[in-house]
């Protein structure tokens, strides 16, 4: 019997260790696919969000502006969570709020209401993008192998399901606000189950840097 029990032991130990660093294979790749399809959710509403607050096009314009606006603000909030936290507890956070704001849009009853919403999806998104991005690229320092084609490709893939559903969506006339209440949970159950699967430490924690002048290839870029 002890015989018998040290080899079940054994076994469950060595079936932990096959599956859990299999789930953290797919763990990053996931997370990139859940950010494109909360993304791609958004992008497919925006017919109905628009009819739903009898927005003009010329409203609408300003609408969607709050997004960039929002992309702009979000980098000291992205830098501040990137030093205090690092990456991982980073997309969390802003992966939550993130859920929480589509909420928000879909809810909307007025143009001021559904721009301030937008305005924060520019801030959770983009802190999102970022924190997913570190990690991504600590990752590929760890591992010596190039990944980040792979990763934004599966970012893709999410974006175009996330489309298709809020297509589907549309066609069953189905609102925004119980389309993101049926996401809601089942993907913050999802985004909770990635990070956590994620190696501890991952996106390591950045020193905090007022302003820096960007040089080189970086300002040609720019």
């Amino acid at each position: 019997m002890p015989l018998a029990s040290n080899a079940s032991v054994n076994e469950k130990h060595t079936t932990s260790a096959v599956t859990f660093p299999t789930l953290r294979s797919f763990a990053l790749p996931g997370l990139f696919c859940w950010f494109g399809f909360m993304m791609g959710s958004w992008i497919g509403r925006i017919p109905a969000l628009r009819d739903s607050v009898q927005v003009s096009h010329a409203g609408l314009s300003m609408v969607l502006m709050m997004g960039g606006v929002g992309a702009v603000l979000s980098f000291p909030v992205s830098s501040q969570l990137m030093a205090r936290l690092g990456g991982r507890q980073s997309m969390l956070i802003s992966g939550m709020v993130l859920l929480g704001v589509l909420l928000a849009m879909g809810a909307a009853p007025n143009v001021p209401t559904l721009m301030a919403a937008v305005l924060m999806l520019g801030v959770a998104g983009s802190t999102f993008d970022v924190s997913m991005n570190a990690v991504a690229a600590h990752h590929e320092r760890s591992a010596g192998i190039s990944k980040m084609a792979m990763l934004h490709a599966c970012a893709c893939a999410g974006g175009l399901a996330g489309v298709a559903l809020s297509s589907a969506m549309a066609t069953l006339r189905i609102t925004p606000l119980l389309h993101y209440a049926m996401l809601a949970l089942p993907f913050a159950l999802l985004l909770k189950c990635g990070t956590s699967l994620l190696v501890a430490g991952s996106g390591e924690q950045i020193a905090k840097k007022n302003f820096v002048i960007p040089r080189g290839g970086l300002a040609l870029l720019g």
